[in-house]
């Protein structure tokens, strides 16, 4: 099958077309195709198709087009691919099986083809995808969601178009850009980038005198139309172009990279033979792919433990570096270490984060995190490295899908699978051979010693077996003690306790574990207690303040002690000041400190205590507001102290492996308790850190523990922290299931502070989810049990997320109330991310109570303080908060350019995008462009209904009314806003109630429908004075006088006079507040 969107829509099989012939059916088979491999609810395919004006029928409808067009599959034998689910319907289809997605692949190959310096194959490239369109896009298709749609795909269009530029300006082609960018730049003359490459083109073509009038129409007409000047990139250009600047004559080499990771450990100072198999891994950049698979090559390293795989693996990556241009990736897979293995959906979203993916758009599945990876190295040539692979499928999700990349694997495994199944070649490490070993013992040795005993020295390699680890620690023995003879060394290695467990498999006469023993117990006792404890450690490394509490001694001792291992080669260091056991030393540590079952538990004992207070401390300085278990622990060490919140912060980023380790490990092995107090003191780091994964983890194993104990409090924290993460995937199903799940175990353990937090925690979540009643009783419940309780730091979020709801509901008086305890506490608390969250929602709720000098001020102090945090998503509310208090002064030049820069600052914040898109489609609507309103609004509406925000989408649909009603579709319109009057008075949604009454008289006004147009204003003046909203009351009057003027009514002066005196209520901005509004 072959299906087209980019044009008129088709469906093809085997060269023949299939007939979609009626509009409806259309329209639904291009929506599925625009959602291909994703099941489409029945709902959001209805409201894609008619938008608001949904008729009741709907769902009907869709199923009959859908039974149409699976019948019409059937003649090709192709009525598979169209299933019925649960979650909807989902159309399958292969990449290379519609246009828009064969598009999509070779302008991301062309970019990756210009990023490698390869422009003749990005022009290619790029000008076989642009030939794919046929047209407009979904040209014969008529449903709601098409004008969005094809503005998406149209953007697609021209991005491919600027990178035709990039490519065609760095070949010389300027006479063909010209002739095809001049009539795209006719059609978006203030698309900057086509723009540029227009004027850059026309200059190289020896038309100076057009380009020139080319910058100097776009410099004008931006200037008109937006009130912005181009940017300083376009500005020098221009520049340039006056002075016939010869810098341009030169083609540009600049280039829109994505990023260039460069993550290989460091190489080995002394690094001998391996010549063979140097060459082996040299043959992997010769060799094509597998028949019939990618270009990629995959090469796997196997080899005993310490035989050096992971030092070959680097000292040829470094080696060959600059082979890969496009960056090296580096993942241990801790295959063989005491955590579990490293999954594939944590080490690809290590992968993902290396590749510039942003957390929030890191993919929880599994597929689709290897989808998304497949993607990014299509076409890239990197080399990536998996070292310490367990088993084949830790490795495949990794390997990249096409490309001209490299894939290096290490592991103890054979991995016979890997190379039947996926090709890969394997290259076998056996120990080193005797010139070698001896070689690699002079290099690490040094001073002559192993010439001046050249006997002895062979001897010790055939006694270390010529195992490069073992050979490093005997060298590094060697080293300490500079005076002592190698012979004497290997008469003492001759005659240690060897551990067979540690023998090489098939070799009696192997002794290498000897060398360990033999530096285990020449050393003092307090470090050989040190090396045995570190054995137990289940994260991957640790710090000197881990290791001091782990043995019970001080910093400064456990440093030194430490870097006597480090020397001996017992510990290694890494770059940032962390100690990592190699595997092999790590399982020596193991059966050491089993020996030692009573030092051995206290000494964890003291470890977990350890992470739990410091993780503690980090909490209670970044969400002092949260509450925490009451909890029976043990005496804890002194937490260190954290400067400020960003290092409480950038401890728990640095510690974050090993405390989900000690989490993992204490639910398996004990004691539950460090489990769930783990997930009491984590739930906020993930919530900051938006990690649904770990929380998901962390939750279950405290879940799990709690219900093992019969401990109620921790099997509420853990749904909480199901809830909290459930609520970060749009899970609005599980998040509400959890959350009063948690509910009702704190009521039966009598918990009752976490019965309060319970309550806030779902209040939270009622108020997003467009239950503001349901909100309020919650939240009103939560904060009069914190007070009842006298915890006063709890009362923070409860008391804010009441007010959030009540100026939903229409009670401003309250929310300001509630507002100005929520700042108390939040100043006395110092959280600053707190007071700014307390003055955005203030500065809203002071204008609307008529109070705009004061909302306007905490509305810029609430920007400030975002900004200081980095706090984009705060930023953008912000943003839209100062928008809208301009808006409302008639200031819709700022208020249009505050809106743009939220729009550009929201990002993938989906909530605050929907806003800023909302408050964007509304300005423009008040400046007569309505198309580019209808537009924008769409587009939010599209985002609200992918996102499952369902308040969102009302609002959308209320200012899309309004812009129906302008373009004259009176009919949608009026219908639009009938449906969302009725849904906001059933939620209780007041404020949104009253837009919509205002929006429904302006249209019955438009109608001349009088009598329905002056009942709509009534009631909404009505609405406006019980909220004291002066200047809602304002808009109503002013409303109610138009009405009695188009009726010829004697009372349209005295709404005009009320509209005045309600006008007149409002306490204005002052020039100083309006010049200290940051813009941009």
């Amino acid at each position: 099958m072959y299906y087209a969107i980019l044009g008129p829509v088709e469906a093809i099989a085997d060269g023949a077309v299939v007939r979609i012939d009626r509009p409806q059916r259309r329209a639904v088979l291009a929506y599925l195709l625009l959602n291909a491999n994703r099941p489409v609810p029945a709902d959001r395919l209805a409201d894609a198709l008619w938008g608001p004006a949904t008729p009741a029928s709907a769902r009907a409808q869709v199923h009959q087009a859908v039974s149409e067009i699976r019948r019409r599959l059937r003649v090709v034998g192709a009525e598979h691919r169209l299933a019925t689910q649960s979650a909807g319907y989902c159309l399958a289809v292969d990449g290379t099986e519609l246009d828009v997605s064969v598009f999509g692949e070779r302008v991301a190959r062309a970019r990756a083809a210009f990023g490698a310096g390869d422009p003749d194959s990005a022009h290619g490239l790029v000008r076989e995808a642009l030939d794919l369109w046929r047209g407009q896009p979904l040209a014969d298709v008529r449903a709601a969601y098409v004008d969005a749609a094809r503005i998406r795909l149209e953007e697609q269009r021209l991005g491919a178009f600027e990178q035709l530029g990039d490519a065609g300006l760095a070949l010389g082609l300027h006479d063909e850009l010209v002739d095809e960018l001049a009539p795209l730049v006719a059609a978006n003359p203030l698309r900057e980038r086509l723009v540029g490459h227009l004027v850059l083109a026309l200059h190289r073509a020896g038309r100076q005198a057009e380009a020139l009038i080319v910058a100097r129409d776009f410099r004008a007409r931006l200037a008109d139309e937006q009130g912005l000047d181009p940017s300083r990139v376009f500005t020098e250009l221009e520049r340039a172009v006056l002075r016939a600047d010869p810098v341009l004559d030169v083609a540009s080499t600049i280039s829109a990279r994505l990023p260039t990771p460069a993550q290989l450990p460091r190489s080995a100072a002394t690094f001998v033979g391996r010549d063979a198999q140097l060459a082996e891994l040299d043959a992997l950049l010769a060799e094509p792919g597998p028949v019939g698979g990618s270009d990629t090559q995959v090469g796997v390293i196997v080899g005993n433990a310490g035989a050096g795989k992971t030092t070959l693996a680097v000292r040829w990556a470094h080696r060959v570096s600059e082979r890969f241009p496009d960056g090296q990736l580096h993942v241990d897979l801790q295959g063989y270490s005491a955590t579990a293995p490293l999954r594939p959906v944590d080490a690809l979203a290590q992968c993902l984060r290396a590749l510039g993916v942003p957390p929030r758009q890191l993919p929880v599945d599994e597929s689709e995190a290897a989808g998304l990876y497949r993607s990014l190295l299509a076409n890239r040539r990197m080399l990536v490295l998996l070292d310490n692979a367990r088993e084949p499928g830790q490795v495949r999700p990794l390997l990249p899908g096409s490309g001209r990349s490299l894939v290096l694997v290490t592991s103890r495994d054979q991995f016979d699978g890997l190379v039947a199944r996926d090709g890969a070649s394997r290259i076998r490490l056996g120990v080193l051979p005797e010139d070698d070993a001896v070689a690699l013992l002079d290099g690490c040795v040094g001073g002559g010693r192993v010439a001046r005993e050249r006997a002895a020295s062979v001897e010790l390699a055939r006694l270390c077996s010529g195992l490069p680890l073992a050979l490093r620690v005997a060298a590094a023995r060697l080293e300490t003690h500079p005076h002592r003879t190698i012979s004497s060394y290997v008469e003492e290695l001759r005659a240690g306790d060897r551990m067979a467990a540690l023998s090489l498999a098939g070799d009696r006469t192997a002794t290498v574990p000897a060398a360990f023993d033999l530096s285990y117990a020449a050393l003092r006792p307090d470090a050989a207690r040190v090396f045995r404890l570190l054995g137990l450690v289940p994260g991957p490394d640790v710090t000197v303040a881990a290791v001091a509490a782990l043995a019970g001694i001080d910093a400064a001792a456990a440093g030194q002690l430490l870097a006597d291992l480090t020397r001996i080669h017992l510990v290694e260091e890494r770059d940032d000041g962390r100690f990592v056991l190699h595997d092999l030393l790590r399982d020596y540590a193991v059966r050491l400190a089993a020996r030692h079952e009573r030092e051995s538990a206290e000494a964890l004992a003291r470890l977990f205590e350890f992470y739990l207070a410091s993780s503690d401390a980090a909490a209670r300085m970044l969400y002092p507001h949260r509450l925490r278990l009451p909890t029976a622990s043990l005496p804890r060490p002194a937490p260190p102290g954290f400067a400020d919140q960003s290092a409480a912060l950038a401890w728990l980023d640095a510690e974050r492996r090993n405390l989900i380790a000690i989490a993992g490990h204490a639910s398996r092995h004990g004691p539950g308790r460090i489990t769930w107090e783990l997930c009491d003191v984590l739930r906020g780091y993930f919530w900051l850190r938006n990690n649904s994964l770990d929380l998901l983890a962390v939750s279950e194993g405290a879940l799990a523990a709690g219900a093992a104990a019969e401990q109620l409090h921790a099997q509420a924290i853990a749904q909480s922290g199901f809830g909290e993460a459930y609520f970060m995937l749009n899970d609005r199903t599980n998040s509400l299931a959890r959350l009063r799940a948690a509910l009702d175990l704190t009521r039966a353990a009598g918990w009752r502070a976490g019965e309060a937090t319970a309550l806030s925690n779902l209040g939270g979540v009622c108020g997003v989810y467009g239950r503001p009643r349901e909100a309020a009783a919650f939240l009103s419940d939560a904060v009069d049990l914190d007070r009842e309780l006298g915890l006063t730091r709890m009362l923070g979020q409860p008391t804010f997320n009441l007010a959030s709801v009540c100026r939903d509901l229409g009670r401003l008086t309250g929310a300001a109330e509630h507002l100005a305890q929520a700042g108390d506490i939040a100043r006395d608390g110092g959280s600053v991310g707190s007071v700014a969250r307390v003055l955005n929602l203030s500065a809203l709720v002071e204008h609307d109570l008529g109070r705009s000098a004061a909302a306007l001020r905490r509305g810029v102090e609430a920007l400030r303080l975002y900004r200081e945090l980095g706090d984009r998503r705060g930023e953008t509310s912000a943003l839209c908060a100062l928008a809208v208090v301009c808006r409302d002064f008639g200031r819709d030049a700022m208020a249009l350019r505050l809106a743009e820069v939220a729009c550009a600052r929201g990002g993938d914040f989906h909530p605050e995008q929907i806003e800023a898109l909302r408050l964007l489609g509304g300005l423009h609507l008040r400046l007569g462009r309505a198309e580019e309103a209808l537009a924008i609004l769409r587009r939010a509406l599209l985002l609200a209904t992918d996102t499952g925000s369902e308040v969102g989408a009302v609002a959308v649909r209320i200012g899309l009314a309004a812009v129906l009603s302008g373009v004259g579709d009176q009919d949608t319109a009026l219908r639009c806003a009938r449906r969302m009057l009725r849904f906001c008075r059933r939620h209780g949604f007041g404020l949104l109630a009253a837009e919509a009454l205002l929006t429904l008289a302006d249209i019955c006004l438009a109608r001349a429908e009088f009598p329905a147009a002056r009942g709509f204003a009534e009631e909404a003046a009505d609405r406006y004075a019980a909220m004291a909203h002066p200047r809602g009351q304002a808009l109503a009057a002013t409303l109610a006088s138009r009405i009695s003027a188009a009726e010829g009514a004697p009372d349209a002066a005295g709404h005009a006079a009320d509209a005045e005196r309600h006008r007149a209520a409002v306490i204005a901005p002052d020039r100083a507040d309006w010049a200290a509004l940051p813009i941009g």
